[in-house]
């Protein structure tokens, strides 16, 4: 998919409704920044956006992602509920491996902290420096893996 070509329809056609960037973006529960960077084809909504959006634009997903408005219900292919399908499909193999990763990161953040409970407890960090210094790393990697954690569980 063309994300310029995309870009140029979805803003055409907003502006056909008469919506502005914001609204859109409000329709569809993501921010105007988001919108924008669709329209000037600097990215692709998410794949979880596409009904929502496909509807805040008066459009079917087949139309959506064609980039083509059809006048005529025969111009149609029958390939909508066959992209549903396919859409939902994705949505579910994107849920099954946010679990996945979640649990991974889960798994990797209990292993960081149980090496580091070790290391405070049995060593003696005063008299060895390579010490600290794998401790402070370990701290900012589980400092990285608590933010992917958070990240995970907002999307």
């Amino acid at each position: 998919m063309d994300t310029v070509i995309l870009g140029e329809f979805i803003s055409k056609r907003r502006t056909e409704l008469h919506m502005t960037q914001a609204e859109l973006a409000e329709k569809i529960h993501v921010t105007n920044k988001a919108v924008s960077k669709w329209e000037n084809g600097r990215g692709l909504p998410d794949i979880d956006n596409m009904q929502e959006l496909a509807v805040a634009l008066e459009l079917n997903l087949q139309e959506l992602l064609e980039c083509h408005v059809y006048q005529k219900e025969e111009e149609k292919g029958g390939t909508e509920k066959v992209l549903q399908e396919a859409l939902a499909y994705a949505q579910m193999r994107i849920g099954k491996a946010r679990r996945k990763c979640l649990f991974i990161l889960i798994l990797a953040w209990g292993l960081m902290f149980a090496l580091i409970y070790v290391m405070c407890t049995y060593m003696n960090l005063n008299q060895h420096l390579e010490l600290r210094a794998l401790l402070i790393g370990f701290l900012v990697l589980e400092v990285g893996l608590i933010g992917n954690v958070l990240r995970v569980l907002q999307e």
